[in-house]
Parts: structure tokens; C-alpha cells; sequence
């Protein structure tokens, strides 16, 4: 069967099984972000529901279901279906009953949660709770459209390679990290919470361009908040091929951003996107609660390639 045969064959699947479920897939730009209808966060999904959301998911990145209103335990009870509680997080994060969810104001600059760790969250559930009068969007780059649209060459080079990816803060002196920890959670480090967290802070070893094994589409990651270098290039080609690619996956073409209302939610996948918050909004409230599903490490081409022959 012809390419282009299988995927109209795909698409009109998808289609079909939406209008059985009675729901809308409704896409805002051609490959990165969708609104979905017909979903009540309030009841539990079939089993049909679910499969569908996830083949959504993999085709759009994120999707967005507006007014759900959710309380802490519904929120929890909604993203359970997609899969256990994401067991790293920071280890200074507060804990509800609801295992796993999290609070959430703004970072703003491009990230995949916990991209320095060697196990990271698959995917995200956030509801925002509180959002300022204008401004407080957040935008997700979509990482599969923008490393497709690489030359061939480029990506067959890059499959070869893996990255150093931690967080800057890690290289901070002992008063300054102890200064940084104050500023953002309000809390003294003594000397053993100080060399807990430069354990959990310190920089893991990933395959530059990792597979999703849902869909065996490659594409790569990197950031530039987190990766610090490619190992296999000297400092000075790292730092010119890195300065490259990051500016490359932030094209427009390859963005979205979402404008909140309060009650709606954003799941994503943070395997095939980086996101941002705006922080534009002065000194008003931005709050959302957010809980984060499973835990993957990257999977290097090679490794796909060698139990999918």
C-alpha cells in the first residue's frame, strides 16, 4: 500500500472512532496542539476514551480540554488513567494526599520537565487555577516537526551522538545554590539536604536524538536550559552545532502557544515537546496544579534499531 494510501487509512481510523466515542479532535495547527470536546474530566473514561486521547496525544504533542474545573482528587483520578504517578520529581516539592500533583507558577525559558534526570516524566497533566487579568500563556515547540525538517544528513549525523543534559544550577558554588534554593522555595539547605540536591541536580548522559517507542518516530533531545554539551564533538563544535539546533527548534513555525482560562487543562507529552510559561503579567497571580504520569528513558536510535529489524 502506497504511503499516502496508509495515511488518509490512519486518519479516517481516528476520525471514525471519534464520532463512535462522540468526541472532537479539534487540531490548532497542522502538527502541534489540539482542543478536545466531548471529554467530562469529572467521569471515568472507557477504555476506548483513553486509547483514543493517547493516539491523539502522540499525533498533536498537546491537547487541551477547556472548562474542566476539576478538584484536586478529580485531577488526580483523570491522569491515573493514563498511567502511574511520575515517581521523580524535586525533591523539595510539596506533597498532597493526591500522589504526585504538584504546584506550578511560571519558568520561563523552553524546558522538558526533569530533562537532566536519566528517568523522566512521559507526560503531563496541568490545570491552571488562577491566572492573571492578561498575559500568564505557555507555549510548547514541537521537537518531531522541527528535527524532521533537519536535512537527512544532518539527522543521520546526529543519530550517532548523546548529550550531557543537567541543570545550570548544579555548577553553582555551595552559598550560591544555598541562596538559589532560598529564593525559589523558602527554605534553609543544610549540609546534608545541600548534598541531597546536588545529587539529584547532577547531569545524566543521554542519546542525542531519542525514539518514541509508541510510534517509532525519532527526533531529539536537547535544550538549551539543559544540555551542556555533545560529548563526541570538541567544546567549540559543541557549542556551534548546539547554538544551531536550539535556535532551530524554536522557529515559529514550530510553536504554539495556548491562552488560559482558569479551569482549563494542557496534557503533553514531554518526550516530544519543550515548553515555556510567559511570565508578562507583573505581580498577579498565576497558580496551576499539575501531575505528571510515568517515567522513560530516552531511547537511542541504535538501540531501536536493534530489536526492530
Amino acid at each position: 500500500m502506497a504511503l499516502i494510501e496508509q495515511t488518509l487509512e490512519v486518519v479516517q481510523d481516528f476520525d471514525e472512532r471519534c464520532a463512535d466515542l462522540g468526541i472532537r479532535v479539534l487540531p490548532e495547527t497542522p502538527n502541534i496542539g489540539a482542543v478536545v470536546e466531548g471529554v467530562d474530566g469529572k467521569e471515568p473514561l472507557s477504555a476506548e476514551a483513553v486509547a483514543l486521547l493517547k493516539d491523539a496525544l502522540m499525533r498533536y504533542k498537546v491537547l487541551f480540554l477547556k472548562n474542566q474545573n476539576l478538584s484536586m482528587q478529580q485531577h488526580h483520578e483523570l491522569t491515573l488513567q493514563f498511567g502511574p504517578p511520575c515517581a521523580n520529581k524535586t525533591i523539595f516539592e510539596k506533597d498532597y494526599d493526591e500522589e504526585g500533583l504538584s504546584n506550578v507558577t511560571v519558568v520561563p525559558h523552553f524546558h522538558a520537565d526533569l530533562m537532566y534526570l536519566h528517568e523522566g516524566p512521559s507526560f503531563s497533566m496541568l490545570q491552571m487555577r488562577e491566572k492573571p487579568a492578561v498575559g500568564g500563556d505557555t507555549m510548547w515547540a514541537d521537537l518531531v516537526s522541527s528535527y524532521q525538517a533537519l536535512s537527512p544528513a544532518m539527522r543521520e549525523f546526529l543519530e550517532g551522538l548523546t548529550v550531557t543534559n543537567g541543570r545550570q544550577t548544579y555548577f553553582l558554588p555551595d552559598n550560591e545554590l544555598r541562596a538559589h534554593h532560598k529564593a525559589r522555595y523558602d527554605d534553609e539547605l543544610g549540609d546534608e539536604q545541600l548534598a541531597l540536591l546536588r545529587e539529584f541536580l547532577a547531569p545524566n548522559v543521554n542519546p542525542l536524538v531519542r525514539v518514541i517507542p509508541e510510534t517509532g518516530v525519532s527526533s531529539y533531545w536537547i535544550s538549551q536550559e539543559h544540555t551542556q554539551r555533545i560529548n563526541e564533538l570538541s567544546k567549540e563544535e559543541s557549542d556551534t552545532l548546539l547554538a544551531m539546533l536550539f535556535k532551530h527548534q524554536l522557529q515559529p513555525r514550530f510553536v504554539y502557544r495556548y491562552r488560559w482560562n482558569v479551569g482549563d487543562i494542557a496534557f503533553w507529552d514531554h518526550r516530544t515537546t519543550l515548553h515555556s510559561g510567559i511570565a508578562d503579567f507583573g505581580k498577579e497571580k498565576r497558580f496551576a496544579q499539575r501531575q505528571s504520569v510515568g517515567e522513560n528513558a530516552p531511547i537511542s536510535v541504535a538501540e531501536w534499531n536493534a530489536t526492530h529489524k
